[in-house]
């Protein structure tokens, strides 16, 4: 018997938004455990309560990522308000399949980002980031490293 249908393999929906106050409680307490790690990495500076707090009190935005029904990651923003403009800077993000809906997340937060009237997107990212910096409007301006004075 031949196979005489033509499959498609369409894009999966991703769905990239804040956490508000439906199921506040829960939903950040789900992200929180995505970026756990990424908060993790910066441990001398921030911990995960640190975030936690500023999510709560507003002045970061916690982001969920579902991939058709699974969420699959988390990320949070803020607005950093520079000398001479202000931008929205991409602070945490943590979770899974990373090629799937990272393309739309930059979409999404440069659009934000616009309507806000902010002159930027801004992230820091680890060495792994630059695999998907390539594929994205982001460019590398400068590396972020820190000597610790004992």
């Amino acid at each position: 018997m031949t196979d005489n249908v033509v499959h498609l393999h369409s894009k999966p929906r991703v769905t990239i938004l804040p956490v508000l106050e439906d199921d506040f409680d829960a939903l950040l307490s789900i992200g929180m455990e995505m970026i756990a790690p990424a908060i993790a990495r910066q441990s001398n500076d921030v911990r995960v309560q640190d975030v936690e707090d500023d999510i709560r009190g507003g002045g970061a935005v916690m982001w969920l990522v579902r991939v058709e029904d699974t969420l699959v990651a988390a990320i949070t923003t803020c607005v950093v308000k520079h000398p001479q403009r202000n931008t929205l800077k991409i602070e945490f993000m943590g979770g899974k399949r990373m090629k799937q809906w990272m393309d739309e997340a930059i979409d999404v937060f440069a659009d934000l980002a616009r309507r806000a009237d902010l002159g930027a997107v801004e992230a820091d990212g680890r060495i792994g980031f630059d695999k998907y910096v390539d594929a994205s409007p982001f460019r590398e301006v400068y590396r972020h490293y820190v000597m610790e004075l004992t």
